[in-house]
């Protein structure tokens, strides 16, 4: 069974039923796409800003792991949508940037040549992928390469 715990903003968060009555004890918020909550930090005289989804899988904020939302919806706080990746691992995930010249994830617009581009990033590394007539199979182009180099952690796009 799933639970809504509401959250600001209008926003509500998913989380398994076994984590509700622990999880609701608390006042949440929306922010920049997570649900999160204050603690204040007694003799330190600072509050921390703890996120769901840390609290969900028992973890901390780490400089070497992220906790990654799957299906990535933020809200979205139950156990089987969550696991524990590297830095590396999560920006393989990511959505396209909103300013593109593409809807497309690693795909954009070449205006020189007048073509669609497809890129990847690949160790630290723009890699080339080609350039195409039409931006969706730039965006096949894209796929075929986040599938290759980063399985079960690529998002793809939807074309």
């Amino acid at each position: 069974m799933v639970n809504h715990i509401i959250l600001t903003q209008g926003k509500h968060a998913i989380v398994d039923a076994e984590d509700y009555e622990s999880l609701s004890r608390n006042s949440w918020y929306y922010h920049q796409g997570y649900a999160r909550r204050g603690q204040w930090v007694p003799g330190e005289n600072i509050t921390l800003q703890l996120a769901m989804h840390h609290i969900v899988l028992g973890v901390k904020a780490s400089k070497r792991f992220d906790v990654d939302h799957i299906n990535g919806n933020g809200l979205d706080n139950r156990k089987s949508n969550l696991r524990l990746i590297t830095h590396q691992q999560n920006a393989y995930n990511m959505k396209p940037h909103k300013d593109g010249s593409s809807k497309f994830k690693g795909v954009y617009w070449d205006k020189e040549r007048e073509r669609w581009c497809a890129q990847i990033g690949l160790n630290g590394k723009s890699t080339y992928l080609g350039r195409f007539d039409c931006e969706f199979e730039a965006a096949e182009a894209y796929n075929a390469a986040a599938l290759k180099h980063f399985k079960d952690h690529a998002r793809l796009n939807i074309i």
